[in-house]
């Protein structure tokens, strides 16, 4: 009798897993996908207006320049204001206003001196113009700008030196551009 029984349990284990192997469900192998995202370094400038209005007293006109930065380093971020050639700056057919004759001020990097727009080039602003470029607006020193994103917002300030110009209606355009490094 114990050995009709312990037939019995063995037969009925025998259907029992095959009638679950049977309704089990079947599973292919794990898949996986790799995933990648890349965010590249970025430096924007935006600035107030697109036109300013000098007059002949100095009064002094702002833009306003705001600098937006997203680094995965520390950097040194520059930005300084150029005419394009060292001789004119503003003209009027045959009258010209030359880049020592317009004043900057910028509230940035906290100068309290306008200086006129005769300086050097700037080695960090690669575009500038010897003889044409104004004192600079940013220089946050070596590895002053964090890593991360932030933005950087400042003045600067256009004037014509005190003086006695040519009649005229004068035009020109001052470039005004930003680095890091």
């Amino acid at each position: 009798m114990k050995r009709i029984s312990n037939m019995l349990i063995s037969i009925f284990a025998v259907l029992a897993f095959g009638l679950i192997q049977a309704h089990a469900q079947p599973t292919a192998p794990v898949q996986t996908v790799a995933l990648s995202y890349s965010v590249a370094e970025s430096l924007t400038l935006t600035l107030s207006t697109s036109t300013l209005a000098l007059s002949q007293t100095p009064t002094y006109v702002p833009v306003t320049a705001t600098v937006a930065y997203n680094f995965g380093q520390a950097r040194n971020v520059s930005g300084t204001a150029w005419f394009s050639n060292a001789t004119t700056a503003l003209s009027s057919g045959s009258n010209i206003i030359a880049p020592s004759s317009v004043l900057e001020y910028t509230t940035l990097m906290g100068e309290t001196t306008p200086e006129p727009c005769n300086g050097p080039a700037w080695s960090n602003v690669p575009l500038s113009v010897a003889g044409a470029t104004c004192q600079g607006f940013l220089s946050t020193g070596v590895g002053g700008t964090p890593a991360g994103s932030g933005t950087l917002t400042g003045t600067l300030d256009f004037a014509l030196a005190a003086a006695t110009y040519p009649v005229g209606s004068y035009t020109g355009t001052v470039n005004i551009g930003i680095t890091a490094n």
